[in-house]
């Protein structure tokens, strides 16, 4: 048949009106539209880096990381060409940190690795490198792309913290310092603070508590006055739990099993606790089991959460569209939430154990608690005053949460909250839940977990006993990922002490959770 005279122009035209409802969409965050109108693009297009890029970063906005991977490195490669034609691989770079951001280092190693052949002399390729063989928790190679990254851009800030964070990484903690302090010296706003939150962490390794004490609270101050945290409502979750109490309906939690579905789908493992409490460490030996798939802090209950919006009554509070859930709601609940695993594990997951690990899901008990009243539920506890100290030496993304961070005294209000709402809930719950202690893990991890793998009907593994070498292959998305990559070490046990001084300030605010958790007050 022959080609028509102008269809090449109009297919070109289509392919615009799509790319362009594509990115209208995407500026309002609706990736669902987006994803819609990118296919609608590619179609038109299938070799258009522009488009198979966007339909991969939407993909993956949508918590379908696994397709929108593949795409990234189909732009990736599509942009390569073009790079070794124009000898200019800054789009490659761009695509590179998209595959770091989705937590696929490799993938954007080897794109970056490529980039570098390209273009050796860019500090941006060698610094992304750094944090994609950091990332793997490669510290040793990663240290060799950071120390090109600042002989290329000697003033630039990020490359002189990254270059510090992986000199500590292998102690070489006099270099880790001096460089820091050539960031505080000749930076502000968002780099110094984090200089200063980095340099606390390398004099609390040198022993110096008093000043690196001193550095943590001023990073925290900078970072309380930037106006990026003047736009988070920190005060949200105050309001949030308050809520919860008010509306809470003993009767209806207790009677959740009566309207559990007969719909033959399993429960999950849930593991929850506050942040630093030891979540990571207990999902990495619950996942060294071959019978364990670990969420690893996928947005599993947040994506039920959203559906649960769709499906209910508009204008009601979170508790009272739990309440208004009927069986067949949450019947739907229920195949959503596992859709949605399958989706992002495979559909094996159905066939084994899933640990779904988000610490603070606390926040999310009363709709867990709702959708799944047989499931397992696992607490962690530490001491508060090491779980306070280390959140507030954790420089952790900022969100409307670890805003509470950035205060000493912030710090013990939120794990004063978190833990108050824990205590009025867990006598209330029709889950079986069980307290584990994270000094308990370290002294006797395997009279720890063979009760709780019994629990789920799993006999105890010895290949539990060397988790760390199962999480060495995984990519972990939490901060704790160089703690539980190594066997368990006891150095974070009353760490408090070396700040004692410190804890006069809050330890009314922590006194009451010490007592009840069995933790002794000094």
């Amino acid at each position: 048949m022959e080609k028509l005279a102008g269809s090449t122009f109009f297919s070109g035209n289509i392919f615009q009106a799509a790319l362009q409802d594509a990115q209208a969409a995407v500026l309002k965050q609706d990736f669902i539209t987006a994803e819609i109108a990118f296919r609608r693009a590619v179609t038109q297009q299938k070799t258009s880096a522009i488009a198979l890029a966007g339909l991969g970063q939407s993909l993956c906005q949508l918590h379908r990381v696994k397709e929108g991977i593949p795409l990234l490195c189909q732009a990736g490669a599509l942009l390569l060409k073009q790079a070794k034609q124009t000898n200019d691989s800054r789009h490659v770079l761009d695509i590179a940190y998209q595959l770091l951001h989705w937590h696929a280092p490799e993938e954007a190693l080897t794109l970056v690795k490529a980039g570098l052949a390209i273009g050796p002399n860019s500090a941006n390729a060698q610094h992304i490198a750094a944090l994609c063989l950091q990332s793997l928790n490669k510290h040793a190679e990663a240290f060799v792309y950071a120390s090109r990254a600042i002989e290329l851009a000697p003033f630039d800030a990020n490359a002189n913290i990254l270059h510090a964070v992986l000199a500590a990484k292998l102690d070489k903690l006099p270099e880790a310092r001096q460089r820091l302090e050539f960031v505080i010296n000749s930076c502000g706003g968002a780099d110094y603070a984090r200089a200063r939150m980095e340099l606390g962490v390398v004099l609390d390794k040198l022993g110096e508590f008093t000043p690196a004490f001193q550095h943590l609270s001023e990073a925290g101050q900078s970072s309380l006055h930037a106006p990026e945290t003047g736009r988070m409502d920190k005060q949200a979750v105050f309001r949030d739990i308050a809520e919860y109490k008010a509306a809470f309906n003993l009767v209806f939690l207790q009677s959740a099993a009566d309207r559990l579905p007969d719909d033959g789908l399993p429960a999950p493992v849930f593991l929850i606790g506050f942040f630093r409490s030891g979540t990571t460490l207990a999902e990495q030996i619950l996942a060294a089991h071959a019978q364990v798939v670990s969420s690893d802090e996928a947005r599993l209950i947040p994506a039920v959460l959203a559906e649960m919006y769709k499906i209910t009554q508009p204008g009601l509070s979170l508790s009272a569209r739990i309440q208004s859930l009927g069986k067949a709601e949450i019947a739907h609940l229920r195949r959503h939430y596992w859709q949605t695993a399958a989706t992002l594990f495979g559909e094996q997951v159905l066939q084994k154990v899933l640990i779904d690990k988000t610490a603070l899901n606390i926040l999310n008990i009363e709709l867990i608690n709702t959708l799944f009243p047989n499931a397992l539920l696992l607490f962690s506890l530490r001491d508060p005053r090491d779980v306070c100290l280390s959140c507030f030496m954790q420089p952790f993304g900022l969100t409307a949460l670890t805003a509470n961070f950035l205060s000493w005294t912030d710090t013990a209000r939120f794990y004063a909250l978190i833990m108050d709402y824990w205590l009025s809930i867990r006598g209330s719950l029709s889950m079986r839940w069980f307290e584990l202690r994270y000094e308990d893990m370290l002294n006797d991890m395997e009279g720890q977990f063979r009760p709780l793998f019994a629990e789920m009907g799993l006999e105890w593994s010895a290949e539990c006993n060397e988790f760390y070498l199962h999480a060495q292959r995984k990519v972990i998305r939490t901060p704790s990922f160089d703690q539980v990559t190594k066997p368990l070490y006891h150095s974070s046990v009353n760490r408090w002490q070396n700040y004692e001084t410190h804890f006069a300030e809050i330890l009314p605010v922590l006194k009451p959770y010490i007592e009840s958790f069995g933790y002794a007050v000094a």
